[in-house]
């Protein structure tokens, strides 16, 4: 397992008490240890290529990136951002070991819509992989699109990997892609039997 597993909270259960939701879903940025990006706000994004929001060509299914931004970050917090910037109107479900890890304003939704614990202080819930079907239900109901990331090898695959690969360039995390991208148009329900199928038509 890697040693960025994300970790549950230290309080039990992975929903909050009736009643709390209205005062603890506000965002003060003093009650977190990592701060959501300037350039990845909602009021602040930029698309891919650096066009504002009230540029007629934006694009908000993408997201621009300043130079060294990331500089510093992790392996796996880049990889987190080289595929949000390409799902950027999606909430990402990046998994990390048994859970699925939800970062930045994708957290802030899921926090308010899902009710979930924040992961210590920062800006991040987890759904565990046995609350998956549920939670992503519950946001593409809400008409939330859902970008499913998931791990493509283990720990001993990636260990074998960077024995092998002579590339200066490979990628020393787990590596991960997305697995599926989940709308109304697209989602299906197997465990719910009274589930009516959407159709979606391609011209």
């Amino acid at each position: 397992m890697e040693t960025e597993e994300v970790k549950r909270s230290p309080e039990k259960g992975a929903k909050r008490s009736p009643g709390k939701e209205s005062a603890e879903s506000k965002i003060e940025s003093s009650d977190f240890e990592e701060k959501i990006p300037e350039w990845a706000t909602k009021e602040n994004a930029r698309d891919a290529k650096g066009r504002s929001q009230d540029d007629p060509n934006y694009d908000p299914h993408t997201l621009w990136i300043p130079p060294k931004a990331l500089d510093g970050c992790t392996p796996l917090v880049k990889k987190y951002w080289e595929i949000k910037s390409q799902h950027f109107d999606e909430i990402l479900l990046f998994q990390v070991g048994d859970f699925y890890r939800v970062s930045y304003e994708d957290a802030v939704i899921c926090h308010q819509e899902l009710n979930l614990n924040w992961l210590g202080n920062k800006v991040v819930v987890g759904v565990h992989w046995r609350s998956f079907d549920k939670c992503v239900e519950i946001l593409i109901l809400k008409g939330y699109k859902v970008c499913v990331v998931e791990q493509a090898e283990n720990y001993k695959g990636k260990k074998t990997r960077l024995k092998d690969t002579a590339n200066e360039n490979k990628e020393k995390t787990i590596k991960r892609d997305v697995s599926q991208v989940l709308s109304k148009g697209t989602f299906i329900d197997y465990n719910n039997p009274n589930y009516e199928p959407r159709y979606l038509l391609s011209l």
